[in-house]
């Protein structure tokens, strides 16, 4: 198994796939990182930053919009430059969301990371998610 890191360089929330627009946002890193489950991904972000998820929608596909989530994925999120948490906030979302959705077939570690501002709805998620499927 491959490790590949990826440090995101922006705060901002992109969805491109790639480190165009701003730089390598969180939700890009784990777009990168999506079906690949032969590699692990360690994806850095910066301590004491916060990371503000802005990209709204309902059912989204493959964590484009909302919250974020892990497909067939193999993830750890971790903080450098620093002992303070880096923080991932979903109050940011105009339609409320959880924060991360793992579905079954995917791993995700986190390491002095904070989440935060996450919606819980029909009991379920907030913080973080695991499901086999779509809820």
């Amino acid at each position: 198994m491959a490790l590949i890191t990826l440090r995101v360089t922006t705060t901002s929330d992109e969805n491109d796939g790639s480190n165009r627009g701003k730089g390598l946002s969180l939700r890009d890193a784990l777009l990168i990182a999506q079906g690949k489950p032969q590699n692990k991904y360690r994806i850095q972000l910066k301590s004491g930053a916060t990371y503000q998820l802005t990209k709204s929608g309902s059912r989204e596909q493959l964590g484009k919009t909302g919250d974020l989530d892990l497909r067939n994925s193999n993830v750890s999120i971790e903080t450098y430059g620093g002992s303070q948490q880096a923080t991932i906030d979903a109050s940011g979302l105009a339609d409320p969301e959880r924060v991360f959705h793992v579905y079954g077939d995917s791993t995700l570690e986190l390491n002095n990371i904070k989440i935060t501002g996450g919606s819980v709805e029909n009991d379920r998620g907030g913080g973080l998610l695991v499901a086999e499927s779509d809820v």
